[in-house]
């Protein structure tokens, strides 16, 4: 149980590090949403290429030592730190093998557990299992906010020069320091699996049934089990051809092949939430990647933490047989997701960007429309229209540069510089007369910030009913399959989800939000680069 919390720590820190950068990793590279989903993503391949072949085979092995080589392989996907603008294909290779060594660790460590627990201690294993491994994903996070805030160039250029702050959507934070650490760590977790013992002195069913039973006696050592029929006779596993007939068991099973669909459209929202809810928060509430990602690790997750442990206790308290735990999980999912409507009525008024969200003239409604990049106060500027260097000019609203604001002048240095004799902003505050503008987007209301505290309340609230069903959810998977088929179960269960939910949402998911998108960058050759700013409304 150490050694594997201690592995599931390191990879929950390293997946959640990765989704903590993502944003990062798309300003770095200048490419879309939906090629930073690919390489989130990319993940799923390399776990898709051996999933189902490490449970099943893997269960026959050395367990504890195949769950050590993963580590090793795992760790070999973290070191890489390039850039330039196809090196995030290497990004993407490295996530792969990360894949490839993740793929025995819950579906080997989850049967180990099972197979040499006391009898009906199992759930409350699983539970503890992950709820102190999700200090892994809080650790990520909180690792990914202090990355966050330190510049990516870091050693290499003079940070007084820098002129953004981790506020503006170009910033890019020190995305590569987090994978080097998590790397060094998860080759030290894997080390105590090669000083494990492949099998425990007694099994539970060692322990309570006579070795002479047969093995369909031996099918029936509980009575939260359904009765299965007796299979036919069980080919060699060690054999390709007893691979495929354990999984044409498993398939032709409908309680599973039912909860697996449950556990696929819950997994996919899970993916959505921890991949673009930190670039949602920084469009609508105006937040840094770097306190979103605080927000997650240290409010949010532990939440979720405690309510693993929590649901584990229960099932073991309530010793709640396969109807039981279906009515619990329905019980805490529709707690869940009253919660989370609530969030509908927590947005912000749109962005008040010139030209982009709002007109050029405020006090005139028959004036420029929006999305018009420029407007007669300047016309005369011979303005840049790809350039995104964003200013608040003293009328309230952002303009996309200095250029399109009319300024003529400017002072000061870096962070602290000032533009003056802004014509368009001397058309919107023509009764002050102030015509100066600030580097950098105009700040939200108290209105917005207080609206941010609600929905990070209630998105805790709403974590925390859905990962109450969590633990209970992975035993039922044990009770609606034959005792032989653990393994491949929970093996083919994640290779169901990785395929469908954890390869594809990323991917299309991030097209979506690309069509939301009012401003794309450019790089010096003129190309298409990532997002500045989304439309608020189609976004949400």
């Amino acid at each position: 149980m150490i050694a594997l919390i201690c592995c599931l720590f390191c990879k929950a820190l390293m997946a959640t590090f990765l989704k903590s950068s993502i944003t990062h990793i798309e300003r770095r590279f200048g490419i879309t949403t939906s090629k930073a989903g690919l390489i989130d993503g990319s993940f799923e391949i390399g776990n898709l290429l051996l999933i189902t072949l490490v449970s099943h085979f893997g269960a026959k092995l050395h367990i504890p030592r195949v769950i050590g080589i993963g580590c090793f392989i795992m760790a070999a996907g973290s070191c890489k730190n390039e850039s330039g603008s196809p090196m995030w294909i290497y990004i993407m290779m490295g996530n792969i093998l990360r894949g490839i060594g993740e793929s025995p660790f819950l579906p080997l460590g989850i049967t180990y557990i099972d197979n040499y627990a006391k009898k009906g201690h199992s759930p409350f294993y699983v539970g503890l299992l992950q709820s102190l491994s999700l200090t892994g994903s809080i650790s990520g996070f909180l690792l990914g906010s202090l990355c966050a805030r330190i510049y990516v160039d870091i050693g290499y250029v003079d940070l007084s020069i820098i002129s953004i702050k981790p506020t503006d959507s170009r910033w890019i934070g020190a995305w590569w320091l987090g994978f080097i650490i998590a790397g060094i760590l998860i080759i030290l977790s894997g080390v105590p699996f090669f000083f494990i013992p492949p099998f425990q002195k007694k099994t539970k069913m060692e322990s309570k049934v006579p070795a002479s039973l047969s093995a369909s006696n031996t099918n029936d050592r509980s009575s939260q089990k359904l009765n299965f029929k007796n299979p036919e006779q069980i080919k060699d596993p060690q054999e390709l051809s007893g691979y495929f007939h354990s999984l044409k068991c498993l398939l032709s099973n409908w309680n599973y092949i039912i909860f697996l669909t449950y556990c696929l459209f819950s997994y996919i929202c899970i993916i959505v939430n921890l991949t673009y809810l930190p670039k949602y928060l920084e469009q609508e509430y105006g937040q840094s990647i770097s306190k979103s990602n605080l927000i997650f690790g240290i409010i949010i997750f532990p939440f979720t933490g405690i309510s693993l442990f929590l649901g584990g206790y229960i099932s073991r308290k309530l010793k709640l047989n396969i109807i039981g735990t279906a009515k619990f999980l329905l019980i805490c999912h529709c707690c869940g997701f009253v919660a989370q409507t609530l969030m509908l009525t927590l947005n912000c008024e749109s962005r008040p960007v010139a030209g982009l969200t709002v007109a050029y003239k405020r006090n005139d409604p028959q004036g420029d429309l929006q999305n018009i990049s420029f407007s007669e106060c300047n016309s005369d500027c011979n303005c840049d229209v790809n350039l995104w260097d964003p200013v608040c000019g003293d009328d309230g609203l952002t303009y996309i540069s200095p250029c399109s604001a009319g300024c003529k002048s400017s002072a000061g240095y870096g962070k602290e510089m000032v533009f003056h004799n802004c014509s368009c902003v001397e058309v919107n505050n023509f009764q002050s007369q102030n015509s100066s503008a600030h580097l950098g987007e105009c700040s939200r209301t108290n209105d917005c910030s207080r609206k941010f505290i609600y929905f990070v309340v209630i998105q805790s609230l709403a974590q925390f009913f859905y990962a109450l069903g969590y633990s209970p959810g992975t035993m039922l998977t044990f009770m609606i399959v034959e005792p032989q088929l653990k393994s491949l179960a929970i093996g083919f269960c994640s290779l169901t989800l990785r395929s469908i939910g954890g390869l594809l949402t990323p991917i299309y998911f991030g097209a979506i939000i690309d069509l939301t998108c009012l401003k794309w960058a450019t790089n010096s050759c003129e190309d298409q680069g990532s997002c500045r700013i989304y439309n608020p409304i189609s976004f949400r």
